[in-house]
């Protein structure tokens, strides 16, 4: 399946769908704005699944689990994925908490996907001024400590690297140049 960037976000667990039958997809965030595009387009129940929204804040880990299951079959294996999201968590010990806590209610065979701002001078520049305009601070973090949040987990190859090493070869999208994230995905063993 090719994936077009013009697609709407309500296309998500259309996605989702198409891969698992039934599929379920359960987005989480904590913005009352951001969260009015996804209430009124990605909340759905069809033949071919499920799509819903958790108004919660990735910090209460506990909570997203709780009210996942109502959409969620945690019997079954499940794909986390933490996409740059995690940046909002200031410190190491609470990060690697709020994936451990995910991970440990998700059986075997699940998936752990996602990226993370590194601690470049240009990224940690950009989150500066990114604190600066009053938003929410983003903690850009060294590659080791990205790594980390896959201990205990079967990292995929090419493994925590620049996201761009996450794309297909170059002759079907063009060079790809390394960026200040870093990303990976992992398997539940």
């Amino acid at each position: 399946m090719r994936c077009d960037r013009r697609r709407s976000r309500a296309d998500r667990g259309q996605v989702v769908q198409a891969f698992a039958d039934p599929g379920q997809c359960c987005g989480v965030h904590n913005d009352a704005l951001v969260l009015t595009h996804p209430r009124a387009l990605m909340t759905s129940t069809t033949s071919e699944g499920t799509t819903a929204h958790i108004d919660a804040d990735v910090r209460d880990p506990e909570r997203i689990i709780r009210d996942a299951q109502h959409v969620l079959d945690f019997r079954e294996p499940i794909a986390i994925m933490l996409m740059g999201v995690l940046g909002h968590v200031t410190t190491d010990d609470q990060l690697l908490r709020i994936v451990r806590t995910l991970m440990a209610a998700t059986p075997s065979g699940s998936y752990l996907a996602l990226w993370h701002g590194t601690d470049s001078r240009r990224y940690a520049a950009m989150c500066d001024l990114y604190a600066q305009s009053g938003a929410a601070p983003l903690v850009p973090r060294p590659r080791d400590r990205i790594a980390a949040v896959f201990g205990g987990l079967e990292l995929l190859t090419p493994g925590c690297v620049s996201i761009t090493r996450w794309r297909p070869p170059p002759a079907e999208v063009g060079a790809a140049r390394a960026v200040s994230a870093w990303g990976g995905v992992a398997r539940k063993p």
